[in-house]
């Protein structure tokens, strides 16, 4: 494994938590930012400065990863 296939390992695997099901019946809402709570179960409490700033650097984080990995691959 070369060290830009384990750089967008490292800057996608935060899309694990990101990505977690969740649906109403399902108890508490997830204080953590979840995609299911933002898209589909919109609620004002979800949308805080934290949660605003771990979507921000998690859409940076695999923007840059992306990024640096088509850039090698059109080097080899």
């Amino acid at each position: 494994m070369s060290i830009q296939e384990v750089r967008v390992q490292a800057a996608v695997a935060p899309l694990a938590n990101f990505k977690a099901p969740y649906f109403t019946g399902d108890g508490d809402r997830p204080d953590a930012l979840n995609r299911q709570v933002t898209v589909h179960y919109a609620d004002a409490e979800h949308f805080n400065h934290g949660n605003a700033l771990v979507a921000c650097l998690l859409m940076t984080s695999v923007l840059r990863a992306l990024q640096e990995f088509e850039e090698e691959e059109g080097d080899a």
